[in-house]
Order: C-alpha cells, then sequence, then structure tokens
C-alpha cells in the first residue's frame, strides 16, 4: 500500500488499539478528537481490562458518553485534568501541542503536575521555551516520537489527524 500511514494503522489494529472509525474504515484524514485520544492511550498502556470509577470526573462526559470508561482512566493516570476545572471537552480536536502534552504524560507514566527532564534546545523554530507545550515536544523529539512537520518546524497549533496519531503512538509504545 502507498499510503503514508499504512503500516502504523495497520499496527495499532493489529495491537487491538482501534477497531477504526466504521465500516471497516479508519478515517486518517479526519481530525482526532480528545474522546479518541483517550481511548488510543489508555489502551496502548493498559489494554481493555481496566477498571475506574463510575463516579464522572467531568460534566461534559456522564457515564453514558460511549468513551466513558476510557476517559475516566486517563483523569485516574493523571494524563489529563480536563480542559477546564470540570469540562474535558470530548469533541475537540486535539492539536499536535496537546497531543504531545497527553502522549509523553502517558509515556513516561506521569502526571499533569509531574515535571521530567528535556532537552533545553528547542528543537524547532516553531516552538520555543514558553510554549506550554515546549517540554512535550523537546521529549517526543528527543524520544524519537515526531521528526517535526518540516525539519525546522513541529506546528504545534496545527489539528493532528488519526493518521498522525496512528504513527506517534506506534513510535511512542510499540516501537523499541
Amino acid at each position: 500500500m502507498d499510503y503514508l500511514f499504512f503500516d502504523s494503522i495497520s499496527l495499532l489494529k493489529l495491537n487491538n488499539i482501534t477497531p477504526g472509525c466504521g465500516g471497516g474504515m479508519y478515517c486518517p484524514e479526519a481530525g482526532m478528537t480528545r474522546s479518541e485520544m483517550a481511548a488510543f492511550l489508555v489502551r496502548s498502556v493498559v489494554g481493555e481490562g481496566f477498571t475506574f470509577s463510575n463516579q464522572p470526573y467531568f460534566t461534559d462526559v456522564p457515564a453514558t458518553h460511549p468513551y466513558f470508561s476510557y476517559i475516566q482512566k486517563l483523569r485516574e493516570l493523571g494524563v489529563t485534568n480536563g480542559c477546564s476545572a470540570t469540562r474535558f471537552c470530548p469533541d475537540d480536536t486535539v492539536t499536535r501541542g496537546q497531543m504531545a502534552a497527553f502522549l509523553i504524560r502517558a509515556r513516561l507514566g506521569i502526571t499533569f503536575n509531574d515535571t521530567f527532564p528535556f532537552q533545553p534546545l528547542p528543537a524547532f523554530t516553531d516552538v520555543d521555551a514558553s510554549n506550554i507545550f515546549y517540554p512535550y515536544v523537546q521529549k517526543m523529539k528527543e524520544l524519537g516520537i515526531t521528526s517535526g512537520c518540516t525539519a525546522a518546524t513541529y506546528c504545534a497549533n496545527d489539528l493532528n489527524t488519526r493518521g498522525q496519531m496512528a504513527v506517534f503512538l506506534i513510535r511512542a509504545f510499540f516501537t523499541p
């Protein structure tokens, strides 16, 4: 197959990270939502056999939400504390910067309050030390999870697609 993300998408399917977007399709050009990202990350870290609190952490994710268990577990793992004090924003599309924070926290097993070492010199010209996602983007580059959207830039404010997410997940969790 000649599609850029074909191998990574196939590996996600083989590792039971995603069944796709329905009808036997993956929808690689669609934006990755926060709820989908929760499911992908939780499956990558703990699989499907996990426990979670039945008491909702977020007002916009009731127990009837299709991604409720994953969002609850992502919060319990400390990967996120939501998009506000009371909300998760499950249908919002994730930017590449936000994705970096989610992914690195899940990969390193750290919470949104934890710090970690990272390369101090900017890896990309468009993400400087004042950017809230700087440490996460730096760590993604250091771990070989990303080479950026160009040789010099990371594009932290761009929306993250499902195809891109497949590559990032495979590099972060399934590649030695």
